[in-house]
C-alpha cells in the first residue's frame, strides 16, 4: 500500500499520523509533498516516517519566447478566450494578459507533474482543502483522491465557487476522511447529502511527544517556565487564552465581559497568550490595549515552542478559555484536558466525543454567559485523566486510518 500526502501538511498533523500508520505497519510506503514546519526547517524526526519526500515543485515553460507564445495561444483557444485575447490587445494590455496566461501555464505544469508522481500511488490524500491545494490536484484521477477535513476548516467562510470547487471534487473522489458523524452531518449540510457514503471517521493523532511531557511535569515546573516570559504573581488563576490572536477566539470581547462581572475577579486572574502561531499582528495589539485598559496581568508567549515546552505550558494553566467560532476534535483542548485544567468553550462546537466519554468541561451560549464561577472553580471529576487517557486510547488512529485505506482502495478495485 503507497500513500501520498500533499498539501499544507503541518507536522501538527501529519508527521504524527505517518509515524502511528508506520507503527501499525510498518511496511507501508509513505509520500509527502509538501510538508513544512511552523518553527521553520525540518528536522530529521520529522522526515524519518517518509520514504520520499518532494521538494515543492516548481512550474516549467518553453524556454524560447516563440514556444511561450504558442503555448500562451493554445491555452486561450482551449479555454475559449479569443475574446479576451483581442480586447486586451486593443486596449494595450496585452502583456499582463500574456504574463497572466503564462502564470496559468505553470500552475498547469505543476499540476502535470503532480499528477505524474500520483500514477506511482494507491491513495493521494489532500490535508487541507483550501484553493491552493485543490488546484494542485486538478489533473489527479479521481479514483486516487482522498480528500480530509481537519475540522475547523469545514466551517470557515469561502467564496461560493470554492465552495462550487470543493463540491465538484468531494463528488468525484475516492473518499473523505472527516473526524465523526457531527462533523459529516455539517459537511453533509454545506456539500449536498450523497456524499454521506463517502465518508469515513478517524481522528488525527494527537502528539504524544507533549502527552510525555505532560506525564513528567507539575503544576509547578509550568510556572518556573512561564516566568522566562515575565515575572507574575503564581499565586492568581492562570488563564490560557485560545492558542493565536485570530479574532476568531474573541479574545478582547471576553476580557470586556470578565471586566464587568464581580468586583475583585480581574485582580485574581493572569491572562496567558500565545501570539507566535498565526501571525495577526494588529490583532495583537489591540488585544494588549484591551489587556492594559482593564488592568489585567498577563503573559504574552511571542515565539514557537517546541513540544515540551508545549507541555509546560498546558501544566501551568488553570483555566483554557476556547470560544473560538469553529474547531473540531482540538488537540489543544484534548492536552489541557489532560494536563488538568478546566476548559471553558462553546455549545456550538462539535465536541460530541468529548461529551460521550463523560469528559467533564464547561460549555457556555455566548461570551455573555461566562460567570466568575467558571473562572475560579474547577468542576472536574475524580476519573477525569482516566475518561480522557481512555478516549485517546480508543482513537487508534493508525489502525482506523489503515482500514480506511484498505476500504477504498479495495471498492476501486472492485468498481
Amino acid at each position: 500500500m503507497k500513500i501520498l500526502f500533499l498539501g499544507s501538511c503541518s507536522s501538527f498533523f501529519l508527521v504524527p499520523l505517518a509515524k502511528a500508520l508506520r507503527a501499525e505497519n510498518p511496511s507501508i510506503s509513505l509520500g509527502v509533498y509538501g510538508l513544512n514546519k511552523p518553527a521553520g526547517e525540518l528536522n530529521s524526526d520529522d522526515k524519518a516516517p517518509f520514504d520520499q519526500v518532494i521538494p515543492p515543485i516548481q512550474g516549467k515553460l518553453a524556454s524560447s519566447k516563440k514556444e511561450r507564445l504558442k503555448a500562451v495561444w493554445s491555452l486561450v483557444k482551449r479555454n475559449k478566450e479569443e475574446g479576451a485575447f483581442f480586447e486586451a490587445a486593443l486596449s494595450g494590455k496585452l502583456k499582463a494578459f500574456i504574463t497572466q496566461k503564462e502564470t496559468e501555464l505553470t500552475e498547469i505544469s505543476v499540476q502535470e507533474q503532480i499528477a505524474s508522481i500520483s500514477e506511482n500511488y494507491d491513495l493521494v490524500q489532500v490535508h487541507y482543502l483550501k484553493e491552493r491545494n485543490l488546484k494542485l490536484v486538478e489533473k489527479v484521477a479521481p479514483h486516487r483522491l482522498l480528500l480530509s477535513f481537519w475540522g475547523s476548516d469545514l466551517m470557515q467562510d469561502e467564496a461560493p465557487q470554492l465552495t462550487q470547487k470543493k463540491k465538484e471534487l468531494l463528488e468525484s473522489c475516492a473518499g473523505i476522511s472527516i473526524h465523526g458523524a457531527d462533523l459529516a452531518f455539517v459537511a453533509c449540510v454545506k456539500y449536498g447529502w450523497n456524499l454521506r457514503s463517502k465518508f469515513s471517521f478517524a481522528l488525527f493523532p494527537l502528539n504524544q511527544a507533549i502527552f510525555d511531557g505532560l506525564d513528567r511535569f507539575s503544576q509547578d515546573d509550568g510556572k518556573q517556565f512561564l516566568k522566562a516570559f515575565g515575572a507574575f504573581d503564581q499565586s492568581k488563576r492562570l488563564v490560557a487564552m485560545g492558542y493565536n490572536a485570530h479574532p476568531r477566539f474573541q479574545h478582547k470581547a471576553i476580557i470586556e465581559h470578565i471586566s464587568t462581572l464581580d468586583d475583585g475577579l480581574m485582580a485574581q486572574l493572569h491572562f496567558v497568550f500565545t501570539f507566535a502561531y498565526g501571525s495577526a499582528t494588529e490583532e495583537q495589539k489591540e488585544i494588549i490595549n484591551c489587556l492594559e485598559k482593564h488592568h489585567c496581568s498577563y503573559t504574552v508567549i511571542d515565539r514557537y515552542l517546541e513540544d515540551e515546552e508545549v507541555a509546560l505550558l498546558r501544566k501551568a494553566c488553570d483555566v483554557f478559555m476556547f470560544l473560538t467560532d469553529s474547531d473540531a476534535f482540538s488537540g489543544t483542548m484534548i492536552e489541557y484536558l489532560y494536563a488538568g485544567a478546566q476548559v471553558i468553550t462553546g455549545t456550538w462546537l462539535p465536541f460530541g466525543k468529548l461529551r460521550r466519554a463523560g469528559i467533564d468541561f464547561t460549555e457556555v451560549e455566548d461570551v455573555l454567559d461566562l460567570n466568575s464561577s467558571d473562572l475560579l472553580h474547577s468542576r472536574l471529576s475524580e476519573n477525569q485523566l482516566i475518561r480522557v487517557k481512555a478516549l485517546i486510547s480508543s482513537s487508534a488512529p493508525g489502525k482506523h486510518w489503515l482500514a480506511m485505506y484498505q476500504k477504498i482502495i479495495r471498492q476501486q478495485q472492485q468498481a
